[in-house]
């Protein structure tokens, strides 16, 4: 069993034969079992920490993985979206949202901002529906920083419209730095657009799990 000294009177043991991790609490030799919400379950009986305050531990790296709170933010654009009546200009950067769906560590503000709570990998589900555009248009969705006003996935997602309209979907894992206002947002490079509303036919999804690859 590898062991990893966490300070502070805890230790994290990889228990490879069990496919587990545990965390002990060495002043009493208190264990707990890491369930796969995060959450820690007592193997060993009673809980005595001697006062010790476990909920808001922190993340933890064993230099292979980080184990840290889950980040899910959903979004989705409830109606459709244009430029107060007139389509959006070509290569116009456009905000996939109108409606809050959840956002668990509160890392989402009223203008659809997202600001991560810690630096690290994040996946990102997008989906977006086009219309009112010309055939053939070449379409695009995207994570950007609006601080800088640089495009993070800058060409990953792309897709041509037939017939004026356009759907576009896809999933990027993209490097996130705390402390940075990110927006998920779509683009029409060739001409005008609208963007589709309702029906989850445009929207996103940003998660960061419990337990993932460490930002090295």
């Amino acid at each position: 069993m590898t062991t990893l000294n966490l300070g502070q009177d805890w230790e994290l043991r990889a228990d490879a034969a069990n496919n587990r991790l545990l965390a002990e609490y060495t002043p009493n030799g208190t264990q707990f079992e890491m369930n796969e919400d995060g959450t820690l379950r007592p193997l060993n009986g009673g809980i005595d920490l001697g006062g010790a305050d476990i909920t808001n531990a922190g993340s933890v790296s064993t230099g292979e993985a980080d184990i840290t709170n889950e980040t899910v933010v959903k979004a989705r654009l409830g109606n459709n979206k244009d430029d107060g009546g007139s389509p959006f200009s070509s290569g116009s950067w456009v905000v996939m949202a109108d409606a809050e769906v959840l956002d668990n560590l509160d890392e989402q503000d009223g203008s659809f901002n997202i600001n991560p709570n810690e630096s690290g990998w994040y996946s990102v589900f997008l989906r977006a529906s086009f219309f009112d555009g010309s055939d053939q248009d070449q379409i695009r969705v995207a994570v950007r920083d609006v601080d800088s006003g640089l495009t993070v996935t800058d060409g990953l997602l792309e897709d041509w419209t037939s017939g004026s309209k356009g759907n576009i979907h896809g999933t990027v894992y993209v490097n996130l730095t705390a402390g940075t206002n990110y927006q998920i947002q779509a683009s029409n490079n060739t001409s005008s657009f609208r963007l589709n509303g309702g029906n989850d036919k445009t929207g996103y999804d940003v998660i960061r799990g419990v337990v993932h690859p460490s930002s090295r």
